[in-house]
């Protein structure tokens, strides 16, 4: 069995307006969402997996940080997600860290297992 141990995690999003507004812009939802994320403050607290594990987290304005382990290293099967309208249906998929990063987004490119 493997086990990540003192994990730090970077989250990667993006903003999509959907057109509902015509006052809104993606600089608009940006400059709230850097506003509320140096308070820390979120409508909904991020959490890892299950609302239980909650995630603290703090906004990097700079650069992402690097990593100090190197190389790349096979993790096996990991779940990605439960799809629960294919009754309950886990989804798996083959982890590989690179540099002491696991690429989850590549994941959902490469295709999944059930």
């Amino acid at each position: 069995m493997q086990a990540l141990k003192d994990v730090d995690y970077v989250i990667e999003a993006h903003i999509e307006l959907t057109g509902k507004s015509e006052k809104d812009t993606v600089g608009k939802h940006l400059s709230m969402f850097r506003r509320r994320a140096r308070r820390g403050a979120c409508f909904q607290r991020p959490f890892l997996g299950l609302r239980e594990f909650a995630a603290d987290f703090e906004l990097i304005d700079d650069d992402i940080p690097g990593s100090a382990l190197e190389g790349e290293r096979e993790l096996g099967l990991m779940l990605y997600d439960i799809d629960y309208e294919a009754g309950v249906t886990p989804i798996f998929y083959e982890a590989l860290m690179s540099d002491g990063v696991i690429d989850v987004a590549g994941a959902r490119q490469e295709g999944l297992l059930s």
